[in-house]
């Protein structure tokens, strides 16, 4: 018996029936599903976060404030640790040697301020940072119009501001220009000379923010007990350990901190929180792909029931077959590509339904259209394993039936 010819009967014996394959390839259909989607989703994040990290350059770093206390190295006793000042943040910048470029900043308002214009507001969740002349710089921002500001504006505490892209769309409607015109930030009159580009979903940077002159934040908007933070940029990334090793010491210095009491603040690569957001995402992938070979280990076993119970309706027909000349391993190749057709409409069907829900899920978090390929491979051997596993024991008791007692079941 040719190929051609098992491959047709056990067609025909699946088309006869039809709600048990159905029902058995929508099982399997949501266990590849689960596996691929989840998997398409997460690799759309991963290429997402990659791009999102790489607008900020993986040469620099961040130093802020660590917390209330910190704990001595060696058993010494915790001492109070105060947030890190404008002058502090200064006379690091004074101080460090290393060759690199270093940006002071201090959040001014967190999600906490509304912007005005005329009768348009913003909702009361826009930040406002008190930024230097090298943060555009170390940011990743990009101006979309006007300019940045300039060396007077940031030394003579001059109320101007720079909006991001939502802010901006939000209060100028109508295609107003914002740019020279006054809109009102905590209270006070401010002149808009620039508006940023969008940076879209990110997770370094946000659309919904204003900047203002870091002289202006300090004499308008801030207290003594400001957190002021300080960004610092190297020319190639293979000087970022070395840099990073001096700025500890020159901040240690400037902190005041004895040989015996540990950093009271903490230096954070450009690059290091999107390794962690990557490796949280490798073990929900891994949690996402248990789940999927779960669900399929379970499509399994109904399979191999519906196909046991397939014998015990079929052993006339099978008798049938054996009689007009077919051989037990005919048989065992009929029910095996049963299992393994059924097993791979599901995977077919699941694979098409996981790369569609899992861009999905990726596109609304700003990530590009991702096919796959290696979890499509994976998916569709999967099943073909599967139905090979699920079929094999019915194959084989339908195989060891006796022709004649087959012929003489009604």
């Amino acid at each position: 018996m040719q190929f051609s010819d098992i491959l047709g009967m056990a067609l025909r014996s699946i088309g006869n029936n039809r709600l048990r394959t159905i029902l058995t390839i929508l099982i399997i259909g949501i266990g590849i599903t689960a596996l691929v989607g989840i998997q398409t989703s997460l690799s759309g994040l991963r290429q997402f976060l990659n791009s999102d990290f790489a607008s900020m350059g993986s040469n620099s770093f961040n130093i802020r404030w660590a917390g209330a206390r910190a704990e001595g190295n060696e058993g010494g006793t915790a001492r109070r640790s105060e947030p890190i000042s404008y002058h502090e943040a200064e006379a690091f910048r004074e101080k460090f040697e290393y060759p690199a470029t270093v940006s002071v900043s201090v959040m001014a308002r967190a999600s906490s301020a509304t912007i005005k214009y005329q009768s348009e507001k913003t909702n009361p969740n826009v930040n406002v940072l008190g930024v230097d002349h090298n943060y555009l710089t170390l940011s990743g921002y990009e101006m979309a119009e006007g300019r940045w500001f300039s060396h007077t504006e940031q030394l003579r505490n001059e109320l101007a501001c720079v909006l991001g892209s939502g802010v901006s769309r939000r209060i100028f409607k109508d295609g107003i220009d914002p740019v020279g015109r006054f809109v009102n930030v905590d209270g006070r009159r401010f002149r808009v000379i620039g508006v940023m580009a969008s940076k879209g979903a990110s997770i370094v940077a946000s659309d919904d923010i204003v900047l203002v002159p870091l002289s202006t934040a300090r004499a308008y908007m801030v207290n003594e007990q400001a957190r002021f933070a300080v960004a610092v940029q190297v020319a190639h990334p293979s000087e970022l350990d070395a840099a990073i090793g001096e700025a500890t010491g020159t901040f240690r210095r400037v902190r005041g901190l004895r040989v015996t009491e540990a950093d009271d603040f903490t230096i954070t690569r450009s690059d290091s929180l999107a390794e962690m957001l990557v490796d949280m995402l490798s073990k929900v992938g891994i949690g996402g792909t248990a789940i999927g070979l779960f669900t399929i280990l379970g499509a399994a076993i109904g399979l191999m029931n519906i196909l046991l119970v397939s014998v015990n309706e079929r052993t006339r027909e099978i008798g049938l077959n054996m009689a007009v000349g077919a051989t037990r391993r005919n048989v065992m190749r009929q029910f095996l590509a049963e299992s393994v057709t059924i097993c791979l409409i599901g995977g077919i069907v699941g694979v098409f339904l996981g790369i569609l829900i899992g861009n999905q899920v990726a596109l609304r978090l700003g990530s590009s259209f991702f096919i796959p390929w290696l979890w499509m491979g994976i998916g569709l051997a999967i099943c073909v394993v599967v139905g090979l596993a699920a079929g094999i024991y019915p194959a084989i008791k339908a195989s060891k039936l006796d022709p004649i007692e087959a012929l003489r079941t009604i």
